[in-house]
């Protein structure tokens, strides 16, 4: 994975800020290259699955979130059409939002010597609170 800055071209490898130094979006690149799908396969089921996608962390704080039932909706078979619906409300909060904090609690961890701030008023704040505990 390299974190790069698409206006300057500074990368960024150990601690990633929200934007570059230039006030830029960072752009995330990834090597497919290296990532073997086929040991996903014997892997449990979640977000850490698909760890080579992510950034490096020291330690994952996981809660088991992820790997969500996909089940078929009845409405598909009324419009003639495929339709799923991914049940998030397993996730341990019960939001999506545990997908994306599990990684952003293990990569922001040991740069957290405060703990975390989030302005939401809902899953995210939720979310948050749990993982950071």
């Amino acid at each position: 994975m390299e974190v790069k800055c698409p206006r300057c071209g500074r990368t960024y490898s150990k601690v990633i800020p929200p934007k570059c130094v230039c006030g830029e979006e960072l752009e995330i690149t990834y090597d497919y290259s290296i990532v073997d799908v086929k040991r996903w396969s014997g892997r449990n089921r979640g977000v850490w699955r698909y760890r080579e996608l992510l950034p490096d962390v020291r330690k994952v704080i996981s809660m088991r979130e992820g790997g969500t039932p996909l089940f078929k909706a009845k409405l598909g078979e009324e419009l003639n059409l495929n339709i799923f619906i991914k049940d998030e409300t397993r996730n341990p909060t019960g939001s999506f939002k545990d997908r994306f904090v599990t990684v952003a609690v293990s990569y922001g961890l040991p740069y957290a010597e405060n703990g975390f701030i989030v302005a939401s008023d809902g899953n995210s704040a939720a979310s948050l609170a749990a993982y950071a505990a």
